[in-house]
């Protein structure tokens, strides 16, 4: 018996759709399909006083899909602030595409245009390799535990 085929009016993919529920009801939120409102988030967002901590929440930063989100997401976090103050925990990561590097690039370039600061922390030593290989260490903060900006 062959299965029956969806229909051309049927879409498979939902799009990306606001949170009701955010913390930040500025910020678009990316539920996957079918996620419901609370699906998780690539990244955790706490404001202490005029610093924003940002946690990656998968141990993998690999797809890129989740890395644009990711990318907007801080992008949204560093445009809220007329000299942001961010600093971002790699606590959970185990791995980190170049595409992600890519974006921390993008983000860093976006925070110094502002007079912001941006202070990497808690990057695993094999990842901190790839800093050092790639010379990213020069370019970026890097701390142990989060710091006071």
């Amino acid at each position: 018996m062959v299965p029956p085929q969806p229909t051309p009016s049927a879409r498979p993919i939902f799009p990306p759709v606001a949170c009701p529920c955010s913390l930040f009801p500025s910020l678009p939120r990316y539920h996957p399909p079918l996620g419901g409102p609370h699906a998780r988030f690539p990244i955790r967002v706490k404001k202490l006083d005029d610093v924003t901590q940002v946690e990656f929440i998968d141990r993998n930063i690999l797809d890129e899909a989740n890395i644009q989100i990711i990318g907007d997401e801080i992008a949204a976090l560093v445009d809220s602030s007329p000299t942001p103050k961010l600093v971002i925990s790699f606590a959970n990561v185990e791995h980190l595409s170049s595409a992600a590097l890519g974006t921390l690039i993008t983000i860093n370039n976006r925070v110094r245009s502002r007079s912001g600061q941006l202070r990497l922390c808690n990057i695993d030593p094999q990842i901190y390799e790839v800093f050092a290989i790639t010379r990213l260490n020069k370019l970026f903060q890097i701390h142990g535990q989060p710091t006071r900006l």
